[in-house]
């Protein structure tokens, strides 16, 4: 919907909530605490505490009756987002993996706001021209770096995570990388650090980093013909899902991480990039987001 939030418990019961116009993204802080949507039309994120609705969902289920006027409906819970202003466009949003910074992409704006989570309020630290229109963006965990992908300037712009969150700090220097092709979707395993970077025909591997980022030395690209729009690892990077908007499909992609393989240009051996296609499965009219659960047991795909 373009303004609200639909979450589903374990009893098949449906909570609606309003957010902001036209919610495009959505993120929950790694401690489930918070749920925030980028609301694009609006220039908002929608913050909401997550506690009553966990409450919620404990309680025991209701028992089931054969005469729908004793039926008892469905406990409810009040979720009441607050709002909090960002610059034009916010198109993605990201948790740090603590759970301390939200980080917000803002397409038109063609910036970074950066949010930090004082225990369930949103306070903004910083807004960061990037000089690209960013459409996604991850974090590498090892390398303290954030990557921001740009389909419209054809690139990535790296940012120093440090940099970014430094409150008394304004000096940001963001790296431009070139691209030839539309990125239209990344994302980073924390484990690896491998990259997926997908585009509107495949989806290319870059291995072990920023390093091979840099020298454009992709593996074989996985061929995904039409929109890819977002793609997502799994917690230790053996389980990747990218979901395109055209074909309205899947496409489910394992990592063998005991057999390393060599990378060309690194001129290196590296494990966790020998990969195969095990499945593609359809989805829903026109799948926006990917989120893999962190044992990579299941995806679950906004349409």
């Amino acid at each position: 919907d373009n303004s609200m939030v639909t979450i589903s418990s374990n009893r098949l019961a449906k909570y609606d909530f309003p957010v902001g116009t036209n919610p495009v993204d959505i993120a929950i802080s790694p401690d489930k605490q918070l749920l925030v949507t980028a609301n694009y039309t609006e220039n908002s994120l929608s913050v909401v505490a997550l506690a009553p609705f966990a409450a919620l969902i404990a309680q025991p289920p209701t028992p089931p009756t054969s005469d729908p006027k004793n039926a008892t409906p469905p406990p409810q819970a009040k979720l009441t987002p607050s709002k909090v202003e960002t610059s034009a466009g916010p198109s993605k949003i990201i948790f740090s993996p603590d759970g301390k910074y939200l980080l917000c992409a803002n397409k038109t704006a063609r910036s970074l706001s950066v949010f930090k989570n004082e225990q369930g309020t949103l306070k903004l630290v910083k807004n960061v021209d990037i000089q690209v229109s960013p459409n996604d963006i991850d974090i590498f965990r090892t390398a303290n770096l954030v990557i921001i992908s740009s389909f419209t300037d054809r690139g990535f712009v790296v940012i120093n995570y440090s940099d970014l969150i430094n409150e008394k700090g304004n000096l940001i220097r963001p790296s431009y990388i070139e691209r030839s092709g539309s990125i239209s979707a990344l994302a980073v395993s924390y484990a690896t650090n491998n990259i997926l970077a997908a585009n509107m025909n495949a989806i290319a591997l870059f291995p072990d980093g920023l390093e091979s980022l840099i020298r454009n030395s992709s593996q074989l690209p996985i061929p995904s013909e039409g929109k890819n729009s977002d793609v997502s690892f799994s917690n230790n990077g053996d389980v990747a899902v990218a979901v395109n908007e055209t074909m309205n499909r899947a496409v489910v992609i394992r990592f063998n991480q005991q057999t390393p393989i060599g990378t060309g240009v690194l001129n290196k051996n590296i494990a966790n990039i020998n990969f195969n296609v095990i499945g593609q499965i359809n989805t829903g009219f026109s799948p926006s987001r990917v989120f893999v659960e962190a044992d990579g047991s299941y995806a679950i795909t906004v349409n």
